[in-house]
């Protein structure tokens, strides 16, 4: 089981979706962590029951299996700046869909 630590303190906590990743690459709800006045800073992401493959970069989609890095079941990702937030893409690795529990920050 891969264990990680995230520490909070340095961010606000002020937003928060449950994201479910299959077989189209989905991002973050902009509507979500988008709040009026506030610049998000960060995501915290933890991945749950299957892994996912991912990508920032605003134009390369994942691929399941293939294309896009890789987080694991029960994996911790974080995702640092608005830019990154927003060009942020996940699809499924495999056959099995996936949940990913989103904090989002602001600093």
């Amino acid at each position: 089981m891969l264990k990680s630590n995230i520490i909070a303190g340095n961010y606000e906590g002020a937003a928060f979706e449950t994201l479910t990743v299959s077989s189209n690459a989905v991002g973050f709800t902009s509507a979500t962590y988008t709040l009026t006045g506030r610049t998000v800073a960060r995501a915290v992401i933890y991945c749950e029951d299957a892994d996912v493959r991912y990508t920032w970069d605003g134009s390369t989609d994942p691929v399941g299996g293939t294309t896009g890095l890789l987080l694991a079941d029960t994996g911790a990702l974080e995702i640092t700046g608005p830019s990154n937030i927003t060009n942020f893409k996940a699809i499924m690795n495999a056959s099995t869909a996936a949940n990913l529990q989103v904090m989002y920050e602001y600093s």
